[in-house]
C-alpha cells in the first residue's frame, strides 16, 4: 500500500488545487498527512482528508481482505483549528485502534471549541464525494469515512437508537454538515 495512491485518489476524487500538510500529535510521537483543498465540495468551505491512518490495523476485513480507513470532512473556511481536529481524531483512532462506519470519534471537537453545541465526529459513508471509491490492494480495502460533528444529545440518541435513525434524523432536519456551529437536533 502507497500513501501516493491514497493522496492521488482524494485528490481526483476531491478536486480543486489539494495542499498537503504534516500534523503530529502532542508529544510528536504520531504524525498524519492532511490534504486539503479550498472551495471543495462548495464555496466558502475546505475538505480535509488524512493520510496514512490506513495504516493502522482496526482488525475489520471484508470479502476476506483488511479493511483499512482514511478520514474525510468539511468545515467553513473560517474554522482554523478543523483540520486539527481531523488530525487528533485520527490520532485516537490511532491508540484506540477502533474505528468502522458508525463510529464516534468523541471529544474531538469540544477539545478545540467550547462555544458551539458539537463535540464528537460521527464517522458515515462519505456521501459528498460520488468520486472517492474504495481502493483495493492485494490484501486491503482503504475505505473513507467522513466526519460530521454532533452533539452530546445526538450523541445518546445514536447510542439509544443506532445509526440508521441518527442519519435519518440528519436528513429529516436537513443538516448543515460543514457548520460545526450547527444548533443539536435534540
Amino acid at each position: 500500500m502507497d500513501k501516493k495512491i491514497i493522496a492521488k485518489a482524494e485528490a481526483s476524487a476531491i478536486g480543486g488545487k489539494p495542499e498537503i500538510f504534516a500534523y503530529h500529535n502532542e508529544n510528536e510521537s504520531k504524525k498524519i498527512a492532511i490534504l486539503s483543498s479550498r472551495n471543495r465540495p462548495q464555496n466558502g468551505v475546505i475538505t480535509f482528508a488524512t493520510i496514512g491512518l490506513f495504516e493502522v490495523d482496526f482488525g475489520l476485513t471484508s470479502n476476506s481482505k483488511n479493511l483499512r480507513f482514511e478520514l474525510i470532512g468539511s468545515c467553513d473556511k473560517m474554522i482554523e483549528m478543523f483540520p486539527n481536529m481531523i488530525a487528533t481524531a485520527a490520532f485516537n483512532l490511532m491508540e484506540s485502534k477502533n474505528c468502522s462506519y458508525g463510529f464516534v470519534a468523541t471529544n474531538v471537537i469540544s477539545g478545540y471549541l467550547i462555544d458551539t453545541d458539537m463535540k464528537h465526529f460521527y464517522l458515515m459513508n462519505p456521501f459528498l464525494w460520488e468520486n472517492l471509491k474504495t481502493i483495493s490492494f492485494d490484501e486491503t480495502f482503504v475505505t473513507w469515512l467522513m466526519c460530521v460533528p454532533i452533539s452530546d444529545l445526538e450523541l445518546k440518541f445514536l447510542e439509544q437508537n443506532g445509526s440508521d435513525a441518527l442519519e435519518n434524523e440528519f436528513e429529516k432536519n436537513d443538516i448543515d454538515v460543514f457548520n460545526i456551529y450547527r444548533k443539536s437536533i435534540f
